[in-house]
């Protein structure tokens, strides 16, 4: 399953030209998708890209996932930020914090470090 997995993820990169040339290209330039909580619109073809951008991180954090024995809550933490993640940027692009002061990266980083906290302190109770 790992392998087909990581082949999607070698595939996402040309996902891009399955579609139409009108899409694509300079022709493109006059079709465009937008957000549902952004006015910015971007090509079909760029859209399409970064979409399969998120989506292999995801893929990969599943893969990571599947593979990983000693700690599993950090890396299904993980794979939770990259899915919020992708879910932000598919419904408003840019970062939802932005106007916060404090960006969504800079969340995911303080999430994953007490996902890392609290999974060392469990297993070090669980060995005592």
């Amino acid at each position: 399953m790992r392998r087909f997995i990581l082949l999607f993820c070698l595939s996402c990169s040309t996902f891009w030209l399955i579609l139409p040339a009108k899409y694509r290209g300079e022709s493109g330039e006059k079709y465009s998708i937008g957000f549902l909580f952004d006015d910015i619109r971007i090509r079909v073809d760029t859209y399409t890209w970064m979409l399969c951008e998120h989506v292999v991180i995801v893929a990969l954090a599943v893969v990571i996932l599947m593979q990983e024995t000693r700690y599993k809550l950090s890396v299904s933490i993980f794979l939770l930020l990259q899915l919020a993640d992708t879910v932000g940027w598919v419904l408003s692009y840019d970062d939802p914090l932005i106007e916060t002061g404090f960006t969504f990266n800079e969340l995911k980083i303080v999430l994953f470090i007490f996902a890392i906290i609290i999974e060392s302190l469990w297993k070090t109770k669980r060995k005592n």
